[in-house]
């Protein structure tokens, strides 16, 4: 099957869809939506382009990472460049609820944690 314009595009730019995401979850104003206390009620801004996260993305080895996942450091502060890293999607979501992977960072190391 061949592949559309659309699609080879998504394939040589896979960090693009992140900005997309990481804009709809700050542009979510509905108070009974989803993602509201953690980024429109704080003020969360995404102050990255497709351009800032490439950079970033080839910094971090995302490529080579099972599930990556767009990590803002500080969870207070804005998407921007030096707030934001590529970590595997598993480290991530276990840091929303364990104390103790709150504020550290991922060993890069370490096999995946899937």
């Amino acid at each position: 099957m061949k592949k559309t314009k659309q699609q080879r595009w998504k394939q040589r730019n896979p960090w693009a869809r992140y900005v997309e995401f990481a804009r709809r979850r700050c542009a979510d104003a509905d108070p009974q939506g989803p993602w509201y206390h953690y980024y429109y009620a704080k003020g969360v801004e995404v102050r990255l382009t497709a351009k800032d996260l490439a950079a970033i993305w080839h910094r971090d080895s995302a490529a080579k990472m099972k599930k990556p996942s767009l990590d803002r450091i500080d969870e207070d502060g804005h998407y921007e460049i030096g707030n934001v890293r590529f970590v595997e999607f598993a480290w991530n979501s276990r840091r929303a609820w364990d104390p103790l992977l709150k504020r550290s960072t991922p060993d890069l190391s370490a096999p995946n944690f899937a």
